[in-house]
């Protein structure tokens, strides 16, 4: 089946409903095709070594206000480069670097839509280029686990 833009944007509102992202972000990509960033939150105390409250956030990637804005767009172009249609970013800091989960869809009608985790319904495993903006050369494609929180997206594999 040709992959168009029309079928790839359709699938890709499609996915993101069924990953439960904000109404805003939804509708800012159905308008324009603007893509939106979810950023892990991790509050720490004094002489911790795990977060005691894990959380995320999301943002416009297009605000000038966004600090990963230069990031994020090479990381898009890059999705973009192979002929995918990306339609979110999931961004997490770890210890091998800064990194930019860019999900994304081919536009073909066989193409799965995100699939629960174990039957679980809060955990999704979804297709992506994870761009290591720290360390470029450990990017790669395949696929992660995001589990929806406040119509944002948090990385848990």
């Amino acid at each position: 089946m040709v992959n168009t833009k029309k079928s790839a944007a359709r699938l890709a509102l499609e996915n993101m409903k069924m990953l439960q992202l904000s109404p805003k972000c939804v509708d800012a990509f159905r308008t324009d095709h603007s893509i939106w960033c979810s950023e892990r939150l991790d509050l720490m105390m004094a002489g911790e070594k795990e977060p005691i409250l894990t959380a995320a956030t999301i943002y416009d990637t297009a605000d000038p206000e966004y600090p990963y804005s230069r990031e994020v767009q090479k990381a898009l172009a890059l999705v973009r480069d192979m002929d995918c249609f990306p339609y979110h970013v999931v961004q997490a800091n770890t210890a091998i670097g800064n990194l930019f989960a860019v999900l994304y869809t081919t536009g073909e009608e066989e193409e799965c839509p995100p699939e629960s985790v174990n039957g679980k319904s809060y955990v999704y495993e979804v297709p992506a280029f994870v761009y290591n903006a720290t360390q470029p050369n450990f990017s790669e494609f395949g696929f992660i686990w995001v589990k929806p929180q406040n119509g944002a997206l948090l990385r848990v594999s």
